[in-house]
């Protein structure tokens, strides 16, 4: 009977994980769209090209960094309990290293070397000059400097290591839900809560309270009971579900567009998140579906999906003028090509370049 209930529970994890994996490979795709955005290339674009571009973007795919952030809390704390106490969060935070902060490193110094061979060897006029001193190397590697997207990379570690202090506030009944309404309050109306670097060490911001909101809320999941949530996801009629992301796509695209300025819309991208996120729960109960996803993203982690784009699309700007096409072509034929060599170079990355796979994808 035990051996049945043991063997019950591991297939139950793997289902999960499954579901996880199809999740965070959408939303890897997601993010590809988002960067995708040409609006800034085309001044005269009319309000119905600016509109059909932001609303992608800046509207549905703005889902995608927060469940990111919602998956990583919630992964960090599921197998912690109060028994297991701060030596099992210790070990977290370690483990932590080798899967975000190596690869966060390596991948700030592909794109550092990357522009510097670019700009200093070969001429090509790709970005600003690079810095070769010992201080542009530090700011360019430790501050991400040529890579903006690998900001999601450095602010998971800095709340990976607030985790102590997330696992005592968690501990207490009262205490936790009052620091999620304090973010949620902070994150609606301190645009982000963004603190940045002392001493003007970097323009990036060292800590969001926005995004640390989602972390938190993943972490807070971890410590209930996960199947009373999806079940209650699951009751909700999936055009309801639909609806609501439309809805909230549209709010979102228009805070970002200064269309509205109400500070209180800025509750539109927790809204999104949270409509893309119950969705995909829902789709993710497609057994069929999440076993054909999965097959692709185990030869095609989203990890390097997420790593490689940004490269992709630079080179890809650079080899193809999309622009001459208008608007909202050049927007879904960079969107599609670049997603098509990022996934092509990731799965040659996992297939064949065994050696430093771990490294560059964190395993």
């Amino acid at each position: 009977m035990n051996k049945g209930i043991k063997e019950q529970t591991f297939e139950k994890k793997e289902i999960d994980f499954k579901k996880i994996t199809l999740i965070q490979f959408i939303c890897a795709i997601l993010v590809v769209l988002l960067h995708a955005d040409n609006v800034v290339s085309f001044p005269n674009a009319s309000v119905f090209e600016i509109g059909f571009v932001r609303y992608f973007t800046h509207g549905i795919c703005t889902a995608a960094v927060p469940i990111f952030f919602v998956l990583s809390g919630f992964l960090f704390f599921r197998n912690i309990s109060d028994e297991s106490g701060m030596r099992a969060v210790g070990k977290k935070i370690l483990s932590r290293i080798k899967t975000v902060l190596v690869p966060f490193l390596v991948w700030s110094g592909i794109y550092y070397i990357f522009y510097a061979v670019c700009n200093r060897v070969l001429g090509l006029d790709m970005l600003t000059p690079v810095d070769i001193s010992i201080k542009g190397i530090i700011r360019g590697i430790l501050f991400y400097e040529y890579c903006f997207p690998l900001w999601y990379m450095a602010q998971l570690f800095v709340f990976i290591l607030m985790t102590p202090i997330v696992f005592v506030i968690l501990k207490n009944k009262y205490a936790k839900f009052l620091v999620l309404a304090l973010l949620i309050i902070c994150s609606i109306v301190c645009k982000g809560g963004n603190v940045g670097w002392p001493f003007g060490l970097s323009t990036r911001s060292i800590f969001s309270a926005n995004f640390f909101m989602y972390f938190y809320i993943g972490c807070l999941c971890a410590r209930v009971n996960v199947r009373n949530i999806t079940d209650k996801v699951n009751r909700i009629p999936f055009v309801a579900l639909f609806i609501i992301t439309l809805v909230s796509g549209a709010l979102s695209a228009a805070v970002y567009e200064e269309i509205i300025l109400t500070p209180f819309l800025r509750i539109a991208v927790p809204l999104i998140a949270s409509a893309v996120l119950a969705m995909l729960i829902k789709i993710s109960n497609n057994t069929k579906f999440t076993s054909k996803v999965n097959s692709i993203a185990k030869n095609v982690p989203s990890m390097l999906i997420y790593t490689l784009h940004p490269l992709v699309g630079q080179v890809v700007g650079q080899v193809v003028n999309f622009d001459s096409l208008g608007v909202i072509p050049s927007f879904i034929l960079k969107f599609l090509s670049v997603t098509f060599i990022s996934c092509l170079a990731a799965f040659i990355i996992k297939r064949f370049l065994k050696p430093i796979y771990p490294i560059l994808c964190g395993r």
